[in-house]
């Protein structure tokens, strides 16, 4: 297990239908492998459940005040819904991997936490 990593499983009427990951990392926690498994149990809130709860952990496990995750640029309905909760993308922060002969690019997306005290 790596260090800094913790592990979440999602379950569904006693049934595994995803996981997810977070990772402290250095002034920051990453939100990472986030996965509904079967096709069925997509499209339903399962990702945006997850992501909400990832970071309320987040922000309250690390008391740290940046969020980040990586996401494929293809993802756009993603982009758009972390885009809708504060995320913002990382214009200079981009990976290739290759996958089954093929050049995937991710995007890095940041959130800064809005403090908690209600202003005046």
């Amino acid at each position: 297990m790596q260090k800094n990593c913790y592990t979440f499983s999602v379950f569904k009427n006693e049934k595994l239908i995803g996981h997810a990951q977070i990772f402290e990392i250095e002034n920051s926690f990453l939100l990472g492998r986030i996965l509904i498994g079967e096709k069925e149990n997509r499209g339903q809130g399962y990702g945006q459940m997850i992501v909400e709860s990832l970071l309320d952990f987040g922000f309250k496990k690390f008391n740290n005040k940046n969020a980040e995750l990586n996401v494929f640029d293809w993802n756009i309905s993603a982009i758009k819904y972390y885009e809708k909760i504060g995320f913002r993308i990382s214009p200079d922060l981009k990976k290739e991997v290759q996958i089954n002969n093929k050049i995937w690019t991710s995007v890095n997306m940041t959130m800064v936490k809005v403090s908690d005290a209600s202003i005046s």
